[in-house]
C-alpha cells in the first residue's frame, strides 16, 4: 500500500499493474473518475493534496510579493499550462498572499500534531 500522485501512478493504474482504492483529495478525479474518495468509502478525515507554494523570505517588500502573486496568477490561469496539470491529475490553483498565510498555518498546525504524534524527528 501507498500513497501518491495520480501523475505518478495513473499509467499503472491505467495498465492494471496498480489498483486504486481510494483518494485523499475532497472529489473524485477526472482522470480516474471511477474512483472514489476516502469519505465516500466511509473514511473521514483524509481530504489531503499536494499543493506547491511560491515563497518569499518575511522581509521581501509588499510590492514585490503582490508583483510576484499576479503574474503566479497569470500562470495559473492560462488555458494550457490548466490542461498540462489537468492531464498530470493535477487542479491548478491560486490564492492571495494572505490566503496562502493562512493556509500555510492551518498545514502547520495539522501536521504538526502528526509529527510530535509519531516523534518524527529529522536525522
Amino acid at each position: 500500500m501507498m500513497f501518491s500522485t495520480i501523475a505518478a501512478t495513473l499509467p499503472y493504474v491505467q495498465s492494471k499493474r496498480l489498483v486504486a482504492l481510494a483518494l485523499t483529495g475532497a472529489r473524485r478525479s477526472p482522470q480516474l473518475p471511477e474512483i472514489p474518495t476516502f469519505a465516500e468509502s466511509g473514511l473521514r478525515g483524509m481530504d489531503v493534496g499536494l499543493w506547491f507554494a511560491l515563497l518569499a523570505p518575511a522581509a521581501t517588500p509588499r510590492e514585490i510579493v503582490a508583483r510576484l502573486n499576479a503574474e503566479a496568477v497569470k500562470v495559473g490561469a492560462a488555458p494550457d499550462y490548466r490542461a498540462q496539470l489537468g492531464k498530470l491529475g493535477f487542479e491548478p490553483f491560486t490564492s492571495s498572499p494572505e490566503q496562502s498565510s493562512e493556509f500555510l498555518k492551518t498545514e502547520i498546525a495539522r501536521w504538526g500534531k502528526v509529527i510530535k504524534a509519531a516523534d518524527i524527528k529529522p536525522d
